[in-house]
Formats: C-alpha cells, sequence, structure tokens
C-alpha cells in the first residue's frame, strides 16, 4: 500500500504543480509589469528588422508570425511605400496596452497627430497662416508605422525580456549598429558573403550596398522592357567588379579592366549576360 500512496501522492503534487504554472501563464498582467513595459518601451529606440508599409494598415504579430506578409505585403509596400526597412533605426513614439494586445507605432505612427496650435490661425494684414504649416502641407505628412502584439482574450502577465523576444520578428534590441541589425535580419549565407565584401547572385540592392559599399560610378541602361543599372568598383589599373543591379544583383570581374569613360583607348566596361566586355565607342 505504500508504493500506491507514494504513487498517488506524486501524480497529486504534479497535476497541482501543472495547474499552478497555466493559471500563471493565463494570469492578466499585473501593474508593477504594466509600469516596467510602459517605463521601457515609450520613447525607446529599435532597429528595424522587417519591412513596415506607410498607411494606415501596420504589421500585426501573433504566435511569432506576422502579418501582412508574402505578395500581400509587396502589395502594401508598392501602394504606399516602406516607412522603414531592415536596418533602419526608429523610435518608439506611442506604446498602448489595450484588451487583447499591445500597441507600438514607430516614428510618429500612421496618422499625423496635430497639435494645439494647429488649430490657430495667425492673421497680419489680411493674411492668415497656421503655425506648424497646415495639416495637408507635404513636410507633415505622416510616415510612421505601427504593430501590434495580439494575444488570445487578453494581455498575460509579461516581464520586459519577455515582450522583447515575441517582438524580435519585428525589433532588434540588442544591436549596437545598424549594420549588425541588417546581418541578424538576412539568411546566413547571405550573412557571410556580406561579411566578406562579397556579391551573391540575387542579392537586392541594399545588400550590395551593405558588402561592396555604394559604387563609385553607376550606369542606368534597358534590356527590351527590363531596366537597370551597372555598379562599378574600382578603377583601373587595378581590379574592377561590375555589378547589375536590377531586381536582383549579377556579378561580373575583369582583373585591371578600364572603366567607363577610360582615355586610354576610349573604352566602356559592360556586363552583359553573365561576362565583362568592352564596347568601343
Amino acid at each position: 500500500m505504500r508504493p500506491r500512496q507514494i504513487l498517488v501522492l506524486l501524480v497529486t503534487c504534479f497535476v497541482g504543480v501543472t495547474c499552478a504554472a497555466g493559471d500563471n501563464k493565463s494570469s492578466p498582467l499585473t501593474e508593477q509589469h504594466r509600469i516596467e513595459l510602459i517605463r521601457t518601451f515609450n520613447a525607446d529606440l529599435v532597429y528595424i528588422r522587417t519591412q513596415f508599409p506607410m498607411g494606415k494598415t501596420g504589421l500585426t504579430l501573433k504566435g511569432g508570425k506576422v502579418s501582412p506578409n508574402g505578395e500581400a505585403l509587396s502589395r502594401l509596400l508598392a501602394m504606399w511605400g516602406p516607412s522603414v526597412k531592415p536596418g533602419d533605426r526608429a523610435l518608439i513614439t506611442q506604446f498602448v496596452l489595450k484588451n487583447d494586445r499591445i500597441h507600438l507605432e514607430i516614428n510618429g505612427g500612421p496618422v499625423k497627430k496635430t497639435k494645439w496650435y494647429q488649430h490657430v490661425t495667425v492673421g497680419v494684414g489680411g493674411a492668415g497662416g497656421t503655425p506648424g504649416g497646415p495639416p495637408g502641407d507635404p513636410i507633415n505628412n505622416p510616415r510612421g508605422s505601427y504593430v501590434d502584439l495580439v494575444f488570445e482574450h487578453h494581455i498575460p502577465d509579461l516581464t520586459v525580456e519577455q515582450v522583447k523576444q515575441m517582438l524580435w520578428p519585428v525589433f532588434d534590441f540588442d544591436s549596437k549598429s545598424a549594420v549588425d541589425a541588417y546581418l541578424e535580419s538576412v539568411p546566413p549565407k547571405v550573412k557571410e558573403a556580406i561579411k566578406n565584401h562579397q556579391v551573391l547572385v540575387g542579392m537586392n540592392r541594399e545588400m550590395v550596398i551593405y558588402a561592396k559599399g555604394r559604387p563609385e560610378k553607376k550606369i542606368r541602361e534597358k534590356d527590351g522592357e527590363t531596366e537597370y543599372e551597372d555598379w562599378i568598383y574600382g578603377e583601373p589599373p587595378h581590379d574592377v567588379d561590375f555589378v547589375r543591379v536590377g531586381t536582383s544583383a549579377r556579378r561580373g570581374f575583369r582583373p585591371g579592366c578600364r572603366g567607363p569613360g577610360d582615355s586610354r583607348g576610349n573604352h566602356e566596361g559592360r556586363w552583359r549576360k553573365g561576362r565583362a566586355h568592352r564596347k568601343r565607342s
């Protein structure tokens, strides 16, 4: 009987601990943690890990997944433009705890907040004006965005570090520079190439810039209906890299290749169909 009693006692203790852990996980946010979250995140500077669209539709983060994404996000970016992109630094300008979500606005949010003095018209000699510019002035157009961290039913009791981990898909709180933040947002193969200052086929413009820097020269060209640029790194008689940048990157290389406009022979460097060749002008 004694071993059986011990087994029953252990099972009872295990069930009790499991229930207590479940209650703690679903317990609402305490006042102490609420104050700590507001003090930490309000007006905090972060690095961005994903693209945020401008416009009234921001991002939603639930269960570790960001939406909209894929084609839906691409459509928003094409329609309204990006508010911020990976590697950018942004300021959290509003932090709101409400019902089942934490609402964080960056760089002023998607809607321009008017100041009290913008409702006042000042007139001198029959001419009137609004301090700070009229609401429709392009300088007052909002360029911020937001993310909603959504939970089931209500915001559970969370510490600052737990919230930072949940926001990791969109915000980087730990990187010391824009380069560090950007490297954390790209695949490992691309990350290694950028560190080694190498260009891979398929890189976008930002990846090329992080890997090689901004080019000394650019040549804009058109292949049928497709527009692209040849980015040229280096000067003859030293090695010259040609990177064709359109929707993705392609790379050419020629040791000591003469660059565009070179007076010795009047040749132009070109990158066509995966290889560098010279075109006599």
